[in-house]
This record gives C-alpha cells, structure tokens and sequence, in this order.
C-alpha cells in the first residue's frame, strides 16, 4: 500500500501475524459469552468476549496497516525492512535501485527439499564500506554474509511490497529529478 504525505510516500504492509490475532480476539469475542463452566459465573466469560471483540478492533485498526516497509522522498530512501537498516539513505549515496532475483531452498512436504525464485529490490551503494561504518556488529555480518550470497547491499524483499516495480520506478525518478538540481 502506497500512502503519500507532503512529498514523502510510505510503501505499507500488512501482517499475517496481526491478522492472525486479530481473527483469533474475534472468535473468543463471539464464543466466549456462550460458553458455561460450572461454579463459574457467566458475566466472567461475557465480559472476557467484550474484551475479546475490543482487542479485536484495536488490532484491526492500529495494527493491520502500521508496518511500514519504506519511506520515499526527494532526500533518499528510509528502509525499514532489512536488517542493516540505519535510516536515511541519501539520493547521492545511491547508484541503483532495482528489481533482481536469487534462487532460495524451500521445503516441500512431498519432494524433499526444493528450489524457488525470490524477488528482491536492491538498493546498491557508491560506497557500501562507509554505509557499514555505520552499523553494528551484527549488521555488518548480516550485510557481508547477504553480499556473499548474492544479495544486493540493502535488499527489500518483494513479498513485502503491494508493487515492487512501482516502488523502483518511483526510486529511480526521484533519483533522476535529485541528479538534475
């Protein structure tokens, strides 16, 4: 989901564990005040539906579409789906933004083990040892193993985006009109 604010465009997603709670707080706010326990009064699990069916509605809310992925603006790209992220990623520190693929393993249940295509955005770097300066320890090591699988410097998974190619297309125009001022 593309939400767009004084120049700044959030790319948004949903989460499948958010949606999972939240149908779980359902169930128990409509099951829950017809359920009956000896020596316990009713009002116990009525009450305990209510809190159900608020929670429920808190999660549809708040939760469902807050998980923001990233923020696009004239200045740079704002990533929040990686691991190494560490903020801002000014138009000049960037050389590309692009759509590439890498081969993962997956499980199937009736082949063994078995191979995918996944869709990554690659965000590469003028120069990727200064942006690991500003990383930890951890950070750096995810960065250099991800390198040495064939990973971008900062990859955003495609899954995680409604439209990965709209989301290059809009990084590489903002990148081109931050090249002409």
């Amino acid at each position: 989901m593309i939400q767009q604010a004084n120049g700044v465009y959030r790319f948004t997603a949903h989460s499948s564990i958010a949606d999972g709670i939240m149908i779980l707080f359902f169930a128990g706010g409509v099951f829950l005040p017809f359920t009956r326990v000896a020596n316990v009064p009713a009002w116990t699990f009525i009450v305990s539906g209510l809190v159900c069916i608020v929670g429920g509605v808190l999660m549809l809310t708040l939760f469902k579409f807050s998980k923001c992925v990233a923020e696009v603006s004239e200045e740079g790209i704002v990533e929040r789906a990686s691991k190494v992220s560490k903020g801002l990623i000014r138009w000049e520190e960037v050389t590309d933004v692009y759509l590439y693929e890498v081969e993962v393993l997956s499980r199937d249940t009736s082949n063994g083990i078995d191979t995918r295509q996944e869709q990554f955005v690659g965000i590469s770097l003028v120069d990727a040892d200064a942006y690991a300066k500003k990383l930890n320890i951890i950070q750096k090591g995810i960065m250099k193993a991800g390198l040495g699988m064939g990973y971008a410097p900062i990859s955003i998974p495609g899954n995680m985006l409604d439209d990965p190619k709209a989301f290059v297309e809009l990084c590489k125009e903002l990148m081109k009109k931050n090249e002409e001022v």
